[in-house]
């Protein structure tokens, strides 16, 4: 084996080792990575092992992020909820010296948002929750609290109906909640562009919108991204004037049984910020797994809080001020990925 650094948005070796690899998920794409180069202006080098014929068998993906207001650093990978390195036919360890070579080369600290001891320092950053999904979606159904399964029967009592969409017009009513709940909750807001850009990736067959109506409003919306039978929940939104009517309950409650139908393994219900309990109560009561997700530090001084100091400061602003204003905070968000 030798090492190789290469463009895994261009080089078909890196797609075809993500074709196959365990534990690859959207997030190691090329069509993933083509969007954030695209919209946030990264670029993109792999670090990998090949065989003797050149062939991919170890590596992890990172962009370059250059910017005045937080540094120059690599980031495995920016927007991602996580980036587990691939280490099919190497070690980790092997792995990590090919990392850290091609990382010494270049003179910047590089964080991976996976546990990755060989490499640096870990420190747990979020937790994450996964959900075994088998053929029988009934049994899969079960494992969940009696308080979500009632839910669920309560959004279908109401009237409120389920689609699983691909379409323009599914990310334009995905985007208007979106901008919504992003105020509510003071975060910044991704550009329609941004989100736009999911298209592409959904034409291929990798993810959608589950969208919720009451009649034709909808009320609750998720994107979620698809690669082979891994299936991740990136972002979501809903109306808060009809959360009591139990949306949210529905939209999983129906991904979860179109999943175990399309004969997929596993949700990821994507990171969450340690303290936001509610929101963990929420996936644990699916039957996922909690799990610890660290980020991995080398070349850098590990940060020694979560980085939301900024975010603290912001939220108020946003919260009390128009829609446009979080999508204007949002421009910046290529800084910190």
């Amino acid at each position: 084996m030798r090492t190789e650094l290469l463009d895994p948005r261009t080089d078909e070796r890196w797609e075809e080792f993500v074709s196959r690899a365990s534990g690859a998920t959207m997030f190691h794409h090329p069509a993933w990575l083509d969007l954030l180069g695209t919209r946030y202006r990264y670029d993109f080098a792999a670090s990998c092992l090949v065989d003797d014929g050149g062939r991919v068998v170890a590596g992890l993906p990172w962009a370059r992020v250059e910017s005045r207001l937080t540094g120059r650093r690599l980031v495995a990978l920016p927007f991602s909820d996580a980036c587990q390195p691939l280490t099919d036919a190497a070690s980790e360890a092997e792995l990590a010296r090919a990392v850290e070579e091609h990382r010494r080369a270049t003179g910047l600290g590089l964080e991976v948002r996976w546990e990755m001891a060989a490499l640096g320092d870990t420190v747990q950053r979020y937790w994450r929750h996964t959900l075994a999904l088998e053929p029988d979606a009934d049994a899969v159904a079960q494992r969940a609290k009696p308080s979500i399964r009632r839910g669920v029967s309560k959004a279908r009592k109401g009237g409120l109906a389920f689609e699983r969409r691909t379409d323009p017009a599914a990310l334009d009513a995905f985007y208007k909640l979106h901008l919504r709940t992003r105020r509510h909750q003071g975060v910044p807001t991704q550009s329609k562009r941004f989100i736009d850009g999911l298209a592409p990736l959904f034409e291929r067959g990798h993810g959608f919108v589950a969208l919720v109506t009451d009649g034709d409003k909808p009320i609750a919306a998720a994107v979620f991204l698809q690669l082979r039978g891994h299936l991740i929940y990136k972002y979501g939104a809903s109306d808060r004037s009809a959360l009591a009517r139990r949306p949210n309950n529905l939209l999983f409650g129906e991904v979860i049984r179109w999943a175990c139908e399309a004969g997929l393994r596993e949700l990821d219900f994507g990171r969450t910020d340690l303290e936001h309990e509610g929101l963990k109560q929420f996936k644990r009561g699916w039957g996922a797994q909690e799990l610890p997700l660290h980020h991995t530090y080398s070349g850098m001084e590990t940060p020694s809080g979560d980085g939301s100091g900024v975010q603290r400061l912001l939220a108020p602003v946003i919260r009390h001020s128009p829609l446009g204003v979080g999508r204007l905070v949002g421009a910046a968000y290529r800084h910190f990925g």
